[in-house]
């Protein structure tokens, strides 16, 4: 019966290690999350600044187009202006190219100020280029890095689960399936220990008797409350 709760204790140690190595395996560090968050934010802003930028352009080029269209119907009005004889029509000439040349100054000033702004947005985007390649840089880093240890723990995993075959083995079929279903049903916990009078599992104050018979370790014990094995763990051994 030592044999038994002894093989109990170590299939308990290695599931719950073997518990948290899949956990490990079935999610990435927070390191990684939080570097991919960071990079999707940063590749957003980066998106709305070239965006801005893009706009920006379109804008300086429709200006400069209208300048140059404006330009032309300015050269073919003065061209007008020789000869023509009326000088009412001579100074409505004279008035519309220079309402043309007016908005011509506008676009210039609308233009310069896109070429501000182009310069500005050009920085901005640049800047958060750099940004995103750095992040990029270091998550790829990171998860070559977890990859590795990720083969470790593989590893582990394999050996872990060989060892557990072993230790089931080595259990009474019925006390196996109760184990087995044990861990299912109470969060991979199937194995209370007394710790100060209690149920280590489910914490139950354990009445004084029933402690003598967990130390003397005649038989399979289960805690009152929980239903789990009970066992009384001496330390020294």
């Amino acid at each position: 019966m030592e044999n038994i709760i002894k093989t109990l204790c170590k299939l308990q140690d290695i599931d719950l290690q073997y518990s948290a190595i899949n956990n490990q395996l079935q999610s990435s560090p927070n390191s990684i999350l939080e570097l991919e968050q960071n990079l999707s934010e940063l590749q957003s802003k980066l998106s709305e600044a070239k965006n801005q930028l893009s706009t920006c352009e379109k804008k300086q080029r429709t200006y400069e187009s209208d300048i140059k269209d404006n330009e032309q119907n300015i050269k073919r009005s003065q061209e007008k202006t020789k000869s023509i004889k009326s000088n009412k029509e001579y100074q409505a000439l004279l008035k519309e190219i220079e309402e043309t040349q007016n908005k011509n100054t506008v676009l210039e000033e609308e233009v310069l100020q896109c070429m501000y702004d182009k310069e500005a947005l050009s920085s901005v985007v640049k800047e958060k280029q750099e940004n995103v390649q750095s992040i990029e840089n270091q998550l790829s880093k990171e998860k070559n890095d977890y990859e590795k240890h990720r083969k470790e723990i593989k590893q582990q995993f394999k050996n872990l689960e060989s060892e557990r075959q072993v230790l089931e083995s080595q259990l009474p079929q019925n006390i196996l399936k109760r184990y087995q279903y044990l861990i299912k049903v109470a969060n991979g916990v199937a194995v209370g220990f007394v710790e100060k009078g209690t149920c280590s599992a489910c914490h139950t104050i354990i009445p004084p008797q029933y402690v003598i018979e967990l130390r003397k370790s005649i038989d399979i014990q289960y805690c009152m409350t929980c239903q789990r094995f009970l066992i009384w763990r001496n330390e020294d051994k």
